[in-house]
C-alpha cells in the first residue's frame, strides 16, 4: 500500500505537469527542487510511528519525484539536437538500472549485517537516514551539474533556438517546427490515442512483473536472499542493453523499436505460462531466471524507446509535456497492472494473471502496429 501510494502521487503529479508544461521550461530549481523536497520524506519515514504518516511521506515522496524524472530528460533534450536524444535516454536508463541495482544490494546488505549479525535496532531507520541525505546530495550535484536555464523560445523568436532533426513525416531537411505551427488539438489527438495504448501496455507490463514476482514466492517459495538475486539480474540486464538500444534510436523508427521490446516482453510472459502450468522443479529456478533476464532486458529497452516514441512524435515545444504524460501514463498503468495481478493470481491463479497479461499486450502492440 505504501508503496501503490507512492505510485498514485507520481502518477498524478506527472500528469498535472504534462498538462502545465507549456507554461514552465526545464531549469535548475526544477530540477534540484524535485530532489530535495523528494528526500524530505524519506527521512520522515527515519522518524515517523505512524502508519498515516508513512502513507502521507509515500505520497508526496511519489509526487516530488516525478519533477525531476522527467524533467531531467528535458533540460538535457533541450540542449542536444535530436541525433542525440536516443543516447541520452540510454544514459538515463543505464543509470537507473545501475543505481537500482546498488541500491537494492545496498539495503540488503545494511539488514542482513546491522540487524542478524550486530542486533543493531532501529536498522531500517537508520537506512532511511542514508537513502535521505543520498537524494539531497543529489539535489546538490544536479545543481552544480545545470548551468543556467535553458530558453523554451522556438525558431524564429530572439533568443536560443532548439536544434530540431529532420521529420521522418515532412519534406527532406525540413524539421516540424519549420513547417509551422502545429494545432494544440493535434498532440491532443495523438496524446489520446498514444497514452491509451501506452497505459494498456504497461498495465500488461506491470500484471506480468508482478505475476512472476508472486510465482517466485508462493509457486516455488523461493527464499529471500534467491528473489534479491533474481531482481538484480532484471536489473543487470537492463543495464547490459541500454546503451545498444540506445544506439538503435538514429537507425530504426522509435515506435517500431518500442513495438520490438514490446513484443520481446510478450515472449517472455508466454513463456511464463507454459512455466506455470508444469509442475515445479529445479529447472523451475533456471528457466524464471532467464525469464527475469528477458524482463529486464526488453524493461530496458522500453524505457528508452517508449520516450524516444512519445518525443519522437511532437514538435520540439511539446517534448516537455510529452516526456511527462509518457511517464505519468506508464508508471500508473504498471501499478494498476502489479495490484490486478495480486487480485487474479489470488482468484485464479499464476496461468490466468499471466493470460491475462499477454492479451492485454498483444491487443496493445497489435493496435500500435496497425496504427
Amino acid at each position: 500500500m505504501l508503496d501503490a501510494t507512492s505510485t498514485v502521487g507520481y502518477t498524478v503529479a506527472a500528469l498535472a505537469f504534462g498538462l502545465l508544461a507549456h507554461r514552465i521550461a526545464p531549469s535548475r530549481p526544477f530540477l534540484a527542487g524535485g530532489f530535495l523536497l523528494a528526500s524530505l520524506p524519506i527521512l520522515l519515514f527515519a522518524s515517523t510511528r505512524n502508519i498515516w504518516a508513512g502513507y502521507g511521506a509515500a505520497l508526496l515522496f511519489g509526487v516530488f519525484i516525478a519533477v525531476p524524472n522527467s524533467m531531467i530528460p528535458w533540460y538535457l533534450c533541450a540542449k542536444a539536437p535530436r541525433s542525440l536524444w536516443g543516447d541520452i535516454f540510454a544514459r538515463l536508463s543505464s543509470a537507473s538500472a545501475v543505481g537500482g541495482a546498488i541500491g537494492l544490494a545496498f539495503a540488503f546488505s545494511w539488514l542482513l549485517l546491522a540487524y542478524h549479525l550486530l542486533g543493531i535496532a532501529s536498522t531500517e531507520r537508520y537506512l532511511f537516514l542514508v537513502f535521505g541525505f543520498s537524494v539531497l546530495l543529489a539535489s546538490v550535484g544536479i545543481w552544480l551539474a545545470a548551468s543556467g536555464r535553458v530558453s523554451s523560445k522556438q525558431p524564429g523568436q530572439s533568443g536560443a533556438t532548439l536544434p530540431a532533426r529532420p521529420s521522418r513525416s515532412s519534406p527532406a531537411g525540413v524539421s516540424r517546427d519549420v513547417l509551422g505551427p502545429s494545432p494544440r488539438g493535434a498532440f491532443r489527438d495523438l496524446w489520446v490515442v498514444s497514452s491509451s495504448l501506452t497505459g494498456l501496455l504497461y498495465l500488461g507490463l506491470g500484471m506480468s512483473f508482478t505475476g512472476l514476482l508472486l510465482y517466485l514466492v508462493w509457486g516455488l517459495a523461493m527464499p529471500g536472499y534467491m528473489l534479491l538475486v533474481f531482481v538484480l539480474l532484471f536489473r543487470v540486464a537492463a543495464w547490459v542493453v541500454s546503451n545498444p538500444a540506445g544506439r538503435m534510436v538514429g537507425h530504426f523508427s522509435p515506435m517500431r523499436l518500442h513495438q520490438l521490446a514490446g513484443t520481446w516482453r510478450l515472449i517472455g510472459v508466454i513463456a511464463l505460462i507454459v512455466l506455470a502450468m508444469l509442475p515445479a522443479g529445479p529447472w523451475s529456478f533456471v528457466l524464471a531466471a532467464l525469464t527475469f533476464c528477458l524482463f529486464g532486458a526488453s524493461g530496458g529497452a522500453l524505457s528508452i524507446y517508449g520516450l524516444a516514441a512519445a518525443t519522437d512524435m511532437v514538435p520540439n515545444r511539446y517534448q516537455g509535456a510529452a516526456i511527462f504524460l509518457f511517464n505519468g501514463v506508464s508508471n500508473g498503468g504498471a501499478a494498476l497492472g502489479a495490484l490486478a495481478a495480486g487480485l487474479i493470481v489470488y482468484y485464479l491463479g499464476f496461468p490466468a494473471v499471466m493470460t491475462v497479461s499477454a492479451l492485454l499486450m498483444g491487443v496493445a502492440l497489435w493496435v500500435w502496429h496497425r496504427y
